[in-house]
């Protein structure tokens, strides 16, 4: 079975992209633009990991992983931030929400995946 990863980013080039080139590694990939959507999906099915922007309307990326950290089944999927927001301003709120990485914006493809794959063994 796939690993499951769920992506949350409102820049639709960069969803995009990215959830192609994850697919094409071989991962089942759950793209949303936006983390309001994103949680109505991982309420009902746990991803293996999860990779958020900070920077988006409505709910912030710090804010959907304080959200996801509240739900007993989501408590131990690990959560990336990849962002372009600096993130020594941010370092200290992101680990207290639980974050396991922080990648920045912009990164390349190979970047992405040695994170992914740290983060799912």
């Amino acid at each position: 079975m796939n690993k499951k990863i769920c992506i949350v980013d409102d820049t639709p080039d960069l969803l995009d992209n990215l959830s192609q080139f994850l697919k094409m590694e071989g991962y089942e990939v759950w793209s949303f633009p936006s983390a309001y959507e994103a949680l109505e999906k991982i309420k009902q099915e746990a991803p293996d990991l999860i990779i958020t922007d900070l920077w988006m309307p409505i709910m912030d990326g710090l804010e959907f992983v304080n959200r996801i950290k509240t739900m007993d089944h989501l408590k131990a999927v690990p959560i990336t931030i990849f962002s372009a927001k600096p993130f020594q301003e941010y370092q200290e709120q992101a680990r207290k929400a639980g974050i396991n990485s922080y990648i920045k914006k912009p990164a390349t493809l190979e970047e992405i995946l040695k994170t992914v794959i740290e983060l799912l063994i």
